[in-house]
């Protein structure tokens, strides 16, 4: 994100055909440019032959289905997101939702503190086009304090711009140029996202963190963070991402050079794991629930 961006075989041979053609169109729908709701649906193909697979044995089509339903929810449920900053120059937001995208996931400011050349315009534009609206915060920390000293800026950049969000508000947490965040220990890390999430929370924001599998695997502890939303990053061609690679997986950035209309330029795209837009609004509507003891 820094630098840019069934039919069920009744035989094991017609098993293991039907994985390597899904698996295929996975990588052709994706990885060739095709339109980001095809994708959609061909990577739901996929998962219903890793869910066979998974199972060892025919289930039968109707009880898949509902595995993936259950997981998933309803096929209208999964859904399409751009992420953008400025680097994708002008968008044509109409344009954009004609194509497929269901909503968009913005960057704020990094930690310096810059808010995105661009963040103000497609904002409005979004918003403007009935588009859900979600914000990411470049993280730069590198102790618990200055994760609680991006927090409370962030609340105050949302509270001063009257920001309302359908999407969770994510912590970002990579590297960019010599601002190593990896440099932190592993615990360290972790409980730099925690502080973050944590603090918006409390703020009354939806928090979320986002980073690629490398550093999920390697870099922080991400079983105890299974409270947040997690947006993972994964462009590899051969791995197809589902729900029990992390527990609160909810978006999966799958690509940075997606093309879509509106967008001169490649730019990421991501599918959703879980209908995020039922869990920010269950999120937020929970948080505002009263209290029926007056608490």
């Amino acid at each position: 994100m820094a630098g840019r961006r069934f039919r069920i075989g009744t035989g094991k041979f017609l098993t293991r055909v039907a994985r390597y053609i899904a698996a295929a169109l996975v990588l052709f729908t994706f990885f060739a440019g095709a339109s980001v709701l095809s994708g959609c649906s061909v990577f739901r193909e996929a998962f219903t032959k890793y869910l066979e697979e998974r199972s060892g044995k025919n289930k039968g089509e109707e009880k898949v289905t509902k595995e993936v339903e259950s997981i998933w929810g309803p096929p209208q449920t999964q859904q399409v997101f751009a992420d953008l900053c400025h680097w994708d120059g002008d968008i044509d937001f109409d344009a954009m939702k004609r194509d497929g995208v269901r909503g968009v996931v913005l960057r704020l400011a990094r930690y310096n503190l810059e808010i995105d050349e661009k963040f103000t315009e497609y904002y409005a534009l979004a918003k403007a086009e009935g588009l859900p609206v979600g914000c990411y915060f470049f993280s730069g920390a590198h102790s618990l304090e200055e994760a609680a000293a991006d927090a409370e800026r962030v609340l105050t950049m949302i509270e001063e711009m009257n920001l309302e969000f359908e999407l969770p508000f994510f912590y970002d947490v990579e590297n960019d140029g010599d601002r190593l965040i990896s440099d932190n220990s592993r615990q360290m890390l972790t409980d730099i996202i925690k502080t973050f999430c944590d603090a918006l929370e409390e703020g009354g924001i939806c928090p979320g963190y986002y980073s690629n599998t490398d550093f999920a695997d390697n870099y922080y502890y991400p079983e105890q963070l299974t409270k947040y939303c997690y947006w993972v990053a994964s462009w590899s061609k051969k791995k197809v991402l589902t729900p029990d690679h992390y527990p609160n997986v909810c978006l999966w950035q799958y690509t940075s050079t997606a093309s879509v209309s509106g967008v001169d330029e490649e730019c990421d795209m991501n599918v959703t794991l879980r209908d995020i837009l039922a869990y920010t609004a269950d999120w937020y509507a929970k948080r505002n629930a009263p209290d029926p003891f007056g608490r």
